[in-house]
């Protein structure tokens, strides 16, 4: 008999658990891997540090990332090494490199400044007193005085500091304005209620400061108590020091040295050396001596002496304007003494010595009724004499008649500004004029041979438009009446445009129109126009009339380009422009045409500012021959001007 025996193996507790576990595994890596195979389809995995490039926008990946796509944009995406990273490593390796010889690290550190890539948001004009909306009628309890470096640093991001040597020690050396300086020009203290349109107003008054690149106020909730505010006042200096000149020859040049804000005290001392061997003196010298805020009045102040070839001139001037709503009170007075040559058109040759006596001085005094809204009454007295004329007629050499003006004018104001980037420059704050205003002016000259009297009105309205963009037009029409008869009258009409930041893919676009039109009446002094460009006929004259018409189209193109720290704007203008009286004859000898292309590019790794390289044709009319011409600038021209001045002035025929 043969036994046989059996063993039976029986699952205990903790065995179950552990197959749970193992089966558990099993059926997540299976669905893990299925989904996987799903997601390939519509999931692409994107390293860090990439460029992705979309239809509509672009972005850079910090890590390692997942982007859910169509069927249709997955043929569209563009993914590409970051190129900002890829400029960064070309500085770096720059610098490596240039620590060869001293001579290769002083070049690096003098032109070279590294610093991170901060993006800027660009958006739609803002009401500039928006930002303190939220914090009206909080009490004021502190201010707070911050100043960024003026190598490496911004308003914008505070804690930015400067990286490197060269940048370090300018910091270093440069004397920031003084925070009492800073003090001196706020229109709020501690105690005072938040006025938002009053602090939209200092903060673009501090941003018009000469030694001030750019300046932020910042307020936020007290600590202490919920019902008052911090204020915080960023501002960026300028480089103080520096030269510039202009030369045509050996014989015949100009030298210039300025400190724009001397010991930190915002004030500005400028001397100019003056060489001509064909001229009297041969050497001259020219200082000039300013101050932005006398005895934090408010006032500015100005002293100069020059002595050189052109002229020999003394000059005071102390005022203000009417510069924010509030200010009640405005007045200027300017004395000055000159001897120089006066020639009767632009293009003349005769030239005659004369020498001129004379001061200005104006008033004003403006009442605020509403936010915003002003009436403005200002007087005006302006002599003239000239003790060592050339022989005058009535009929001829009208600008050496001593004489007197008398100017009186009321004014209605009704403005305020927007905020915005990207008209101008690539990133600064530029302050947009809103409103209108509308001035009669009035007045009567006493000179040597009739008395006449003045009549000149003039207004402009600016207004921005969603969707549209931004539209001022502004008209002036003015005369002397002598018997009842016109003389030295004009008629002055111009629009500005520009439209939104339109974006096409990664461009950002903005279009600029700009038209103008001008006719003299009866003209004395001032008798032509001419127009800008390189017109020139065989004889040396330039095209000059009594009427001038000039329409302009300029597009810019912000471009998203970064090519080793550099960032780009192209722009391309057609403007013409018409010569002589109404009604306008389309004469072909009246009319002058011109194209012109440019690049502005700025790099934030470079000392150096905006450069502006452009190429220009100009058509042929007439007796003037066509011609080419390539111009370089580094600074681009301001679109506003922002100042509520109140001074009478006699419109001018230029």
């Amino acid at each position: 008999m043969v036994l046989k025996s059996s063993t039976t193996f029986a699952l205990t507790p903790a065995m179950k658990a552990c197959a749970r576990i193992i089966f558990f595994c099993l059926l997540v890596q299976l669905s893990t891997s299925l989904e996987a195979q799903v997601l390939l389809k519509t999931r692409i995995r994107i390293l860090g540090g990439s460029q992705v490039v979309l239809r509509d926008t672009s972005f850079i990946t910090k890590r390692d990332t997942i982007i859910s796509l169509n069927e249709e944009e997955i043929y569209q995406v563009k993914i590409r090494l970051d190129p900002y990273r890829k400029s960064t490593n070309f500085y770096d390796s720059l610098e490596v490199r240039s620590v060869k010889s001293k001579v290769s690290t002083g070049i690096f550190d003098l032109v070279i400044r590294k610093k991170k890539r901060k993006v800027r948001a660009v958006t739609v004009l803002v009401k500039a007193e928006l930002p303190f909306m939220p914090y009206r009628g909080y009490r004021i309890a502190t201010l707070n005085f911050h100043a960024v470096p003026i190598l490496e640093g911004s308003v914008l991001d505070t804690l930015q500091e400067a990286t490197t040597h060269l940048g370090k020690l300018v910091n270093k050396l440069h004397k920031d304005t003084r925070k009492r300086i800073i003090r001196n020009n706020l229109l709020f203290e501690v105690g005072d209620m938040v006025d938002p349109y009053l602090m939209a107003d200092n903060e673009r008054l501090l941003r018009q400061f000469p030694t001030l690149k750019d300046a932020r106020i910042y307020l936020k909730r007290s600590k202490k108590n919920p019902e008052e505010v911090d204020v915080v006042i960023v501002t960026q200096d300028v480089n103080s020091l520096g030269a510039s000149g202009r030369i045509s020859s050996i014989s015949n040049y100009r030298a210039d040295v300025f400190d724009k804000n001397m010991l930190g005290y915002a004030r500005q001392l400028k001397l100019s050396y003056f060489r001509n061997t064909n001229g009297a003196p041969k050497n001259g010298i020219e200082t000039i001596l300013y101050d932005p805020n006398l005895f934090a009045s408010f006032l500015q102040g100005e002293l100069q002496y020059t002595n050189n070839y052109l002229r020999k001139r003394s000059r005071l001037t102390v005022g203000r304007d009417f510069f924010a709503s509030n200010i009640k009170y405005a007045g200027g007075l300017e004395i000055y003494k000159t001897k120089e040559n006066f020639y009767f058109e632009d293009y003349d040759t005769l030239a005659l010595a004369y020498t001129e006596n004379a001061f200005d001085v104006w008033v004003g005094r403006s009442f605020e009724f509403e936010k915003r809204k002003n009436i403005i009454l200002a007087m005006r007295i302006n002599p003239h004499h000239f003790p060592e004329s050339t022989a005058i007629l009535q009929d001829s050499n009208s600008f050496f008649r001593d004489r007197t003006l008398l100017l009186s004018s009321v004014t209605y104001v009704n403005r305020n500004f927007l905020k915005t980037l990207r008209i101008r420059g690539f990133g600064r704050t530029e302050d947009v004029p809103t409103g209108g205003s509308l001035t009669l002016l009035v007045g009567k000259e006493w000179n040597t041979f009739a008395d006449r009297k003045y009549l000149e009105i003039n207004s402009s309205y600016g207004n921005y438009f969603s969707n549209f963009g931004y539209i001022n037009v502004s008209f002036v029409g003015g005369t002397y009446l002598v018997n009842g008869e016109a003389e030295d009258g004009l008629i002055s009409l111009a629009t500005q445009y520009f439209s939104d930041l339109k974006r096409w893919r990664k461009t950002q676009i903005r279009q600029f129109v700009n038209a103008s039109y001008v006719r003299g009446f009866n003209r004395i002094l001032d008798r032509s126009v001419g127009i800008n460009g390189k017109w020139e006929s065989p004889y040396g004259l330039k095209p000059t009339g009594n009427g001038r018409l000039n329409l302009s189209f300029e597009t810019v193109y912000f471009m998203s380009w970064y090519v080793y720290g550099f960032q780009f704007a192209l722009y391309h203008r057609f403007d013409w422009s018409s010569l002589n009286s109404i009604p306008i004859v389309s004469a072909e000898n009246n009319n002058f045409t011109s194209f012109s292309l440019g690049v502005r590019t700025l790099n934030e790794n470079l000392v150096f500012p905006t450069f502006s390289f452009e190429f220009s044709y100009f058509s042929k009319s007439g007796l003037y021959p066509s011609l080419f011409q390539f111009t370089l600038s580094t600074s681009i021209s301001n679109t506003f001007r922002n100042s509520l001045s109140g001074k009478p002035i006699v419109a001018l025929f230029n």
